[in-house]
């Protein structure tokens, strides 16, 4: 059981309503065959901006949640959406106690310099957004969810999916016109820092383990670069919009056909922290 009490920002929540009605674009966007998009969903999806005063039970664990989107049901979202929370005093503060901080130990001086909250917070969101967006049952078989189909692996996969399809989501707004270039580059290089933050909460569990995928397939593809000499990483900002968008499609792939013997193997593959990743956590 948990519980949150929180007080919602109306002005702030209102603000950020206008991002629902790209949902269906969002999802037409989806880079993957038209045939696995689920384009007469419902898009419903309210978005409330809280500050938390208080939360307990599961919603009290040592790693605290920054925002959530319920319910989790499948058969419930496809017919009247999600409703997503964000608690925006505790986003605030782990960007400032937390992901800053990491930011300065892990990124090139130039780039840990460009991050904000703002960026981080549209982020979040976008990763808020994404678990509504995408494959919610395997391709041809309306009877078996991507949940079940890929069982204890679903878990990690959904929360990378969610990073993936989120940030990438981001460049298809961009590109309408709803944030500029140097908005968008903040949040790839916002996105390398929080991985960081996001592993160090292990790979037993589902955002650590989909965290560390991303950031092992994005530095395969040469997205994320490693100066040997500093010890510091970056993100290669011609690169990473293309690989986040291979990425994504990854994910999408594995869920719509339900295939939790590929999501074996790519964790197998992508799953194991790095000695230059290690050096960092250190």
């Amino acid at each position: 059981y948990e519980s949150f009490i929180g007080l919602k920002d109306p002005a702030e929540s209102e603000r950020l309503a206008g991002l629902v009605a790209n949902l269906p674009a969002l999802e037409a966007a989806l880079p993957i065959p038209d045939e696995h998009k689920y384009l007469d969903r419902s898009f419903t999806s309210p978005i409330s901006v809280v500050t938390l005063v208080y939360a307990s039970g599961e919603a009290r664990p040592a790693v605290q949640t920054i925002a959530f989107n319920l319910p989790n049901d499948p058969r419930v979202r496809e017919a009247e959406g999600s409703k997503k929370v964000m608690l925006r005093n505790v986003i605030d503060a782990k960007f400032e106690t937390i992901l800053k901080p990491i930011a300065e130990q892990v990124l090139a001086p130039e780039q840990a310099a460009k991050i904000s909250v703002d960026p981080y917070f549209t982020r979040v969101l976008m990763h808020e957004l994404a678990h509504g967006l995408g494959p919610d049952y395997v391709t041809g078989q309306p009877d078996l969810t991507t949940r079940q189909a890929l069982q204890d692996r679903y878990a990690a996969m959904e929360e990378a999916k969610a990073d993936a399809v989120g940030t990438s989501s981001l460049r298809v707004l961009t590109e309408k016109g709803e944030y500029d270039q140097a908005f968008l580059e903040e949040v790839y290089i916002d996105h390398v820092a929080d991985m960081f933050r996001c592993v160090r909460f292990g790979i037993t569990e589902a955002h650590g383990l989909g965290c560390l995928t991303q950031f092992n397939f994005l530095r395969d593809r040469g997205a994320i670069t490693y100066d040997e000499a500093t010890g510091l990483f970056a993100a290669d900002l011609e690169v990473i919009p293309v690989a986040m968008a291979e990425l994504a499609h990854v994910y999408l792939m594995m869920q719509a056909t339900g295939s939790y013997e590929g999501a074996g193997q790519f964790i197998e593959r992508y799953g194991a922290i790095s000695p230059e990743m290690q050096g960092a956590l250190d």
